[in-house]
């Protein structure tokens, strides 16, 4: 055999066994992430079915009960690992595995909003050590394009509440979907500090853009 042949035959060894790695490892993750969600929406829900948009990627259908929530579905984004390539850029990257709620509201909100999640960490000095710097944390406030802005207080509550939550971003739209929540896989976790309150948030903050428009 030529040294390109065992090079080839080397390279497929590889790809296959990466493969068979990757089924076993996303089988796990992806029930995992299933059984999350049935927890988080224990009592108030259950799953309806179960659809795959790509090897890393599917969506959740929930039916839900008397909720403000119509159409409610959950996608999941677990990481690229069916390509070694795009496993290593997700990683080098530190890309999350994520998901997000979407679901169409009751009584739709009559504007547009995208908040998203930032946390910014900064040092007057590049080599102070990271044992003498301090943190502020500073009061939440909101910039909007709007020329005239009522005070929403109820959406607003609800919104800091889904910053302690790790959301990412939090969407309103007054076309379908209505409501989009996005936050870290893990944040589902059952034994991750208020997971157990998840969906109470997510009704706070559906219940804010109902209450804008009363």
């Amino acid at each position: 055999m030529s040294l390109l042949g065992m090079y080839l035959a080397l390279a497929l060894l590889v790809w296959v066994a990466w493969a068979g790695w990757f089924r076993r490892e996303n089988r796990r993750r992806s029930q995992r992430a299933l059984h999350w969600i049935e927890v988080a929406f224990q009592g108030h829900g259950q799953v309806a079915g179960v659809q795959w948009a790509k090897p890393s990627s599917f969506q959740v259908q929930l039916r839900l009960g008397q909720h403000p929530f119509q159409r409610a579905s959950v996608a999941v984004h677990l990481l690229p690992r069916e390509s070694p390539l795009g496993w290593l850029r997700a990683a080098w990257g530190k890309q999350r595995e994520i998901l997000t709620f979407t679901s169409d509201l009751e009584l739709p909100p009559d504007f547009d909003l995208e908040v998203e999640n930032h946390r910014w960490c900064g040092r007057t000095r590049r080599r102070l050590p990271s044992s003498v710097l301090h943190t502020m944390r500073t009061t939440p406030f909101m910039i909007t394009t709007r020329a005239e802005w009522q005070n929403q207080s109820s959406m607003l509550d609800a919104l800091i509440a889904s910053r302690e939550r790790d959301f990412l971003s939090v969407n309103y739209r007054r076309l379908s979907p209505h409501f989009t929540a996005t936050l870290p896989l893990e944040s589902l976790d059952p034994k991750a500090a208020g997971v157990t309150e998840f969906f109470d948030v997510l009704s706070e903050l559906a219940g804010g853009a109902s209450a804008s428009r009363m």
